[in-house]
C-alpha cells in the first residue's frame, strides 16, 4: 500500500465540539515510516477535560509526546488534537529505513488521525499473539504498572482502589495476583463494579471485595481489623494503601478516611483544573498518612537505579499478552462518529468502561 498524500485528524474545540480535519501529509521522511491506525483509545478521564475545554492552558502540550502541540494562539491551545494511543500498520518507509518494516503491526503515542509518520524507535511492535484492541491499550497498563510499583503493596495488605475506569481496573487486576488479606474495588458506576467483579470470578480471588462508595459500612468492615485495647484504635482500621484513580478530586477524602495508621495514597487521577476542599483536620494530623502522585512520564525516584523506560516497556507489553479486552468492557466506535461518541462520554451516557475509535482502510491489518 503507498503512503498516502492527507490525512484525517481530530481536532477538538474545547466547547464540547469536535470535528474531523482533513490536512496535508508528506510521505515519510529519511528515517521515518507511515503507519495507519486501525485502532486508538480514548483516554475517558483526560479527554473528557480537553472536550470541555478544562485542559489547564500551560498543560495543554504534553512535552514527552512531541505530537501535541496547541493549534491556537496566545494561550489558547485550542482547536487541538488530543490522543496518545495508537495500533496500526506500516505502509511505507522512507529513505534509510529498511522494507521490512512493510507490514509491521506497531503502536505509537500519537493523537487520534487516520494516518501519521514516525520514526521507528518511536514505535513499539506489536507481536502476532497481540491484539490490536489490547496493544492500542498499553498506556493504561504502563500507568497501573506505574501505579503498583509507586504503591510497593506489600504481602498481607490491604489495598483500595477507587475509581474502576480502565486503569483503575487494570490496576484492580494487578492486585488481585498479589499475596494480599484483601483488594477493595470502590467505583459508584454499576457497570464498572459489574466489570470488577468479573475480574474478582476470572481471577478466583476471594479476597477481593468490590464496592460502592456510600456502602461505606461494608467497605470498613471488609478491612477492618480487631485491637480494642490499641489506644490508637480508631486509625489502626482501614486500609494500608488506597489508590486514587477516579478523576475526582473530592474522592481523596474518601481515600483518606479509609486509610488507617501510618496508609499510602496514590493518586493517578489527573485533575486538570478541578479542585475540592481535601479534610486535613485531626484525623489526617495524627494519623502519619502519606500522599504521593503517580505519573507514567517518568520512573518513579526510588526505582531509576535498577528501572529503565525500556525494562518498563517489556513488563508492561507482557502484562498485555495474556489481556483479553472485552473483560475490561472495552467497546469500538467508528471514528467518523466522533461527535456522538464524546457527546456520550460528557453526558455519561455510554456505558462502556474503555473506548476505542476504529478506522476503515481500503486493505485490513
Amino acid at each position: 500500500m503507498p503512503a498516502v498524500s492527507s490525512r484525517d485528524i481530530l481536532l477538538f474545540g474545547g466547547d464540547q465540539s469536535v470535528h474531523i480535519h482533513t490536512e496535508p501529509l508528506s510521505p515519510p521522511s529519511a528515517g521515518q515510516v507511515q503507519v495507519a491506525t486501525r485502532v486508538s483509545a480514548i483516554s475517558a478521564g483526560t479527554e473528557r477535560l480537553v472536550y470541555t475545554g478544562h485542559l489547564p492552558h500551560e498543560l495543554a502540550a504534553d512535552a514527552s509526546i512531541d505530537q501535541l502541540q496547541p493549534g491556537g494562539e496566545d494561550d489558547n491551545p485550542y482547536p487541538m488534537p488530543y490522543g496518545y494511543a495508537c495500533a496500526g500498520t506500516v505502509i511505507a518507509t522512507g529513505a534509510d529505513v529498511s522494507a521490512t518494516w512493510l507490514g509491521r503491526r506497531v503502536f505509537a503515542f500519537h493523537p487520534h488521525a487516520t494516518h501519521f509518520n514516525a520514526a521507528p524507535q518511536d514505535l513499539i511492535e506489536i507481536a502476532d499473539s497481540l491484539t490490536l484492541e489490547a496493544a492500542v491499550l498499553y498506556p493504561n497498563m504502563e500507568t497501573a504498572t506505574g501505579l503498583v510499583m509507586d504503591g510497593a503493596p506489600i504481602v498481607g495488605e490491604r489495598v483500595a482502589v477507587f475509581g474502576l475506569g480502565v486503569v483503575g481496573l487494570l490496576t484492580f487486576r494487578l492486585l488481585l495476583t498479589h499475596p494480599l488479606e484483601r483488594v477493595i474495588g470502590i467505583d459508584p458506576d454499576p457497570t464498572r463494579r459489574d466489570t470488577a467483579r468479573a475480574l474478582v470470578n476470572r481471577s478466583e480471588a476471594a479476597q477481593a471485595v468490590v464496592a460502592a462508595p456510600d456502602d461505606v459500612e461494608r467497605v470498613e468492615t471488609a478491612a477492618a481489623v480487631s485491637d480494642r485495647d490499641d489506644p490508637t484504635k480508631d486509625l489502626r482500621g482501614g486500609v494500608d494503601l488506597a489508590y486514587e484513580v477516579s478523576g475526582h478530586p473530592d474522592t481523596l477524602n474518601a481515600a483518606l478516611a479509609l486509610c488507617g495508621y501510618g496508609g499510602r495514597i496514590v493518586i493517578g487521577s489527573w485533575y486538570g483544573t478541578k479542585t475540592a476542599p481535601v479534610e486535613l483536620g485531626r484525623r489526617f494530623h495524627r494519623s502519619h498518612a502519606t500522599i504521593r502522585s503517580s505519573q507514567v512520564s517518568t520512573i518513579g525516584p526510588e526505582h531509576r537505579p535498577r528501572w529503565t523506560k525500556a525494562r518498563r516497556t517489556s513488563v508492561v507489553l507482557n502484562l498485555l499478552g495474556d489481556l483479553q479486552p472485552d473483560a475490561l468492557g472495552v467497546e469500538t466506535r467508528p471514528f467518523r462518529a466522533a461527535r456522538q461518541t464524546y457527546r456520550a462520554l460528557a453526558d455519561g451516557s455510554d456505558e462502556a468502561v474503555q473506548i476505542l475509535h476504529s478506522y476503515s482502510h481500503s486493505t485490513s491489518s
